[in-house]
């Protein structure tokens, strides 16, 4: 399967959770010291939001470093670990698709560093799934609530193979989910 009909799977998954909406943080969240965290927090906050909200995608993407390769905004990471941003558009003009490729281990700490970023939310944004079976070979994280913005909707997709090993060995790869709707 592609990483776009991937993406467009997932989307369509994420979007069964309800509409959300962007909003500015009330405070920075925690990166636990995770490249990977750092990573996802700032392709959520600082290009994912601004994309949906209408940005350009050059200028979001060059503001955090993000270079366009094969047609594919990429973030490097360190090493062979990086961030694809897939911008909304199309059939899903509020869902912004994040492929984070990291090192093996990192997943609890973008964990913790998602749920630090819902609970800056004003009103915070509630855990709705934490690791929970999706397939046999994806497990999801969820966090939803209302703002005076609107619904908020990140869904982080933990994949993996079909007998549970690395997808993109030696590395892991998840894919984070922005789902933001009107109010």
């Amino acid at each position: 399967m592609s990483k776009r009909v991937q993406a467009s799977a997932l989307a369509a998954a994420a979007l069964a959770f309800g509409p959300a909406a962007a909003q500015t943080p009330a405070a920075p969240a925690s990166d636990n010291g995770s490249p990977a965290a750092s990573a996802a927090i700032t392709a959520l906050d600082r290009v994912c939001l601004p994309l949906i909200q209408g940005k350009p995608i050059k200028a979001v993407a060059s503001a955090v470093g993000m270079k366009q390769t094969r047609g594919e905004w990429v973030m490097v990471i360190e090493g062979r670990q990086r961030v694809v941003v897939d911008p909304p558009g199309g059939a899903n003009p509020t869902v912004c698709t994040v492929v984070i490729t990291y090192a093996p281990g990192a997943e609890t700490a973008m964990i913790a560093a998602l749920d630090g970023w819902a609970a800056a939310r004003t009103p915070p944004l509630q855990k709705d799934k934490v690791r929970e079976e999706a397939t046999g070979s994806r497990k999801l994280s969820s966090w939803l609530g209302s703002t005076p913005d609107g619904n908020h909707t990140i869904v982080l997709a933990e994949q993996k193979t079909p007998t549970g090993g690395p997808i993109a060995a030696p590395l892991e790869q998840a894919t984070l989910l922005v789902n933001l709707g009107k109010p």
